[in-house]
């Protein structure tokens, strides 16, 4: 199932807003580099795609370059552990989804 025009401009808003806090571009968000800085870029994006659209684990995986489910939940999970006890990356977090709308 492909995503709707409406769904792709959503996630190219995501993409766009956590490439301007982070520097990443989305093909680094999508690449398979594991730089501290470009994962947790990744993190964001994966945690807003999740947040705001209403997509199973598997099509965010497909779309954060065919990723499977359980890479993208575990993303998730260490996103929002982390976010507890650091503030500069809940900050980033929350002007993600402030950016997004």
């Amino acid at each position: 199932m492909t995503l709707t025009t409406k769904q792709e401009a959503e996630i190219a808003r995501i993409f766009e807003a956590v490439g301007e806090l982070t520097g990443a571009t989305r093909e680094e968000i999508v690449s398979s580099s594991r730089q501290r800085g470009i994962v947790e870029a990744r993190w964001i994006a994966i945690y807003c795609v999740h947040r705001r659209m209403n997509l199973s684990l598997q099509r965010i995986g497909r779309i954060f370059g065919g990723r499977d489910h359980t890479t993208i939940a575990n993303a998730i999970k260490q996103l929002k552990d982390r976010k507890k006890y650091e503030g500069a990356l809940a900050d980033k977090v929350d002007d993600a989804m402030l950016k997004v709308g």
